[in-house]
């Protein structure tokens, strides 16, 4: 079971989807992933916004967004996580570049 609370998901999925979605589309591993997070990705945006609540039965798009999130990153999604910077320094991958 993730360490992360479900709120860090939330902030951390829905700051890499404002902030990378664009640089992302030059990877191809990223592209596959904002595809396959095309309920995920918003829906945490928007509720890091406080512009939605998700609901129970809506909570499992973000965790298996999150767990992919993590499988990409190479990290353990058990692991507890406070910000996507800490993501991006705990991963062994190359970052994204991004504006934001």
């Amino acid at each position: 079971m993730s360490q992360t609370p479900f709120s860090n998901k939330v902030e951390i999925l829905g700051q890499f989807w404002m902030f990378y979605k664009e640089e992302a589309q030059q990877y191809e591993n990223w592209r596959d992933f904002f595809t396959f997070a095309d309920v995920g990705l918003p829906m945490a945006y928007l509720a890091w916004q406080e512009l939605v609540a998700i609901k129970p039965d809506a909570k499992k798009y973000v965790e298996e967004t999150w767990d992919v999130f993590c499988e990409i990153l190479n990290l353990d999604n058990n692991t507890r996580f406070g910000s996507l910077e800490e993501m991006f320094d705990a991963s062994p991958n190359e970052p994204i570049n991004a504006e934001g």
